[in-house]
């Protein structure tokens, strides 16, 4: 581990490096901008001590100071304020990676999101105020936290955003994107530092075969890998925001498969038939994900309260449950992640939900389960995706949580080659196809993984 030592006015502050930290899949030093510990604390007679971070980084601080951002890399003639972020006491904290919330741009001098399939780039809207030099449109929103001994946090508690305006521009404070709750902080991020056109960032994995399936898009559109393939509704974007919320598909059914959005709505893709959904909320962000019965043309949608609510193809008809029996639920709170389905078991369409925290929670008639047989997070909100492993469909499955940890729960099979651990919570859907031995999950950015289980026994 290396030790930074810098001095200020005879006092001295240790800044560790980190080691043996996982890199995002951005460059970590900056962030596309410079993050820096400023050890003045806004003390008469003292002078601001600039050390770069990097994710990982170990501060330890002879007294008060903070972590900021500053908005351009040549601090002289345009620098702006850097926004104080964490206020550190004299006890150790460790700065972890910053997430972006939203891309956002300017056209008119004014600020403006930038909506999934706009595209990206520079916009020169003026020139900056004292230099003259031409104002880069490009602008983005900053998230960042860290962990450790903290004595407060200023001017913006997670999760509410920093801005980051190109330095020496006018900015003006914008309201959440269309869409909701706005794009997924790593992909803009992402987005923002290739100048790739976003798609939305990709939210979930299905399979129609051991090796073969789609990525779902918060646009929509599918992605599909390992030679499946997608024509039709599906193939380009449905919607130019971040709506999607999870992607179904049947095995054996190649270009085919249905798309949920924020608000409930089901969208066949491919050949897949339309169907009548059971439940909607016009105006709020409530879907959390979707699951197909074996007839692959009706299943449930999850809302983020834990209610299930079932959807159905014209040659299926309203013979569904329209109130499966539940027992996670919480109302007026986000905290349902996601969904599987394991069969009918007594006749009922059965399932586990997936909280937040990583609580697995039976629905239908299926088995509980014990808090020793799944993985748990008491105080994070890390859960992102569960499976089940169908040939044990009491409770065996597996959970994915955001770093890319992949859990098995109940009686699964281990996981003998570890999944892709990026140490940031990017990780987003999980499939596995019956009977097979190697499963796949999906980053936000689109990376699909694998991972290998034991074979049964």
């Amino acid at each position: 581990m290396t030790t930074l030592l810098v001095s200020a006015n005879g006092s001295r502050i240790d800044v560790q490096a980190a080691a043996s930290v996982v890199s995002p899949p951005w460059s970590t030093s900056g962030l596309g901008f410079p993050i820096y510990y400023d050890y003045s604390n806004n003390q008469p007679g003292e002078y601001g001590i600039d050390v770069p971070l990097v994710a990982g980084t170990v501060i330890h601080a002879p007294e008060a100071g903070s972590v900021q951002y500053r908005a351009c890399r040549s601090c002289k003639d345009c620098w702006s304020p850097g926004y104080i972020v964490e206020q550190l006491d004299r006890r150790p904290a460790v700065v972890q990676f910053g997430h972006v919330r939203a891309l956002s741009r300017y056209t008119d001098g004014r600020f403006h999101h930038v909506n999934a399939g706009d595209p990206i780039g520079s916009v020169q809207v003026g020139f900056a105020p004292r230099t003259g030099a031409p104002c880069d449109g490009a602008h983005v929103e900053f998230m960042y936290n860290s962990w450790g001994n903290l004595s407060r946090q200023n001017y913006y508690l997670p999760p509410k955003p920093l801005y980051l305006p190109t330095p020496g521009c006018p900015i003006s404070k914008g309201t959440i994107p269309s869409g909701g709750v706005g794009f997924d902080p790593c992909y803009v991020l992402y987005s923002y530092m290739t100048g790739h056109v976003p798609i939305g960032p990709r939210r979930s994995l299905s399979m129609i075969s051991g090796t073969s399936g789609y990525v779902g898009t918060g646009s929509g559109q599918v992605i599909p890998f390992g030679g499946a393939t997608i024509t039709g509704q599906g193939a380009s974007p449905l919607w130019g925001a971040d709506y999607g919320r999870g992607v179904a598909s049947c095995s054996g059914f190649d270009n085919y498969g249905y798309e949920l959005d924020l608000h409930g709505g089901v969208h066949a893709l491919g050949t897949a038939p339309p169907v009548t959904i059971t439940a909607s909320w016009p105006k709020s962000d409530m879907a959390r994900g979707l699951v197909l019965r074996p007839d692959c043309q009706s299943g449930y949608v999850l809302d983020s309260w834990g209610g299930l609510h079932p959807f159905y193809s014209a040659a299926i008809g309203p013979t569904l449950n329209t109130n499966p029996h539940v027992t996670g639920f919480w109302p007026n709170m986000d905290m349902a992640r996601s969904v599987d389905y394991v069969g009918e078991i007594n006749g009922v369409d059965s399932g586990y939900v997936l909280d937040g925290h990583g609580g697995v929670h039976p629905w239908g008639d299926a088995a509980p389960l014990s808090s020793s047989e799944y993985p748990y997070w008491p105080d994070l909100d890390i859960a992102r995706t569960i499976i089940p492993y169908m040939l044990d469909p009491n409770g065996a499955g597996y959970v994915l949580d955001g770093w890319g940890g992949v859990h098995p729960i109940g009686s699964a099979p281990r996981v003998v080659s570890p999944s892709w651990y990026w140490g940031v919570d990017i990780a987003r859907g999980m499939a596995l196809s019956p009977g097979s031995t190697t499963g796949y999950y999906v980053d936000s950015l689109g990376s699909v993984q694998t991972f290998s289980i034991s074979a049964p026994s």
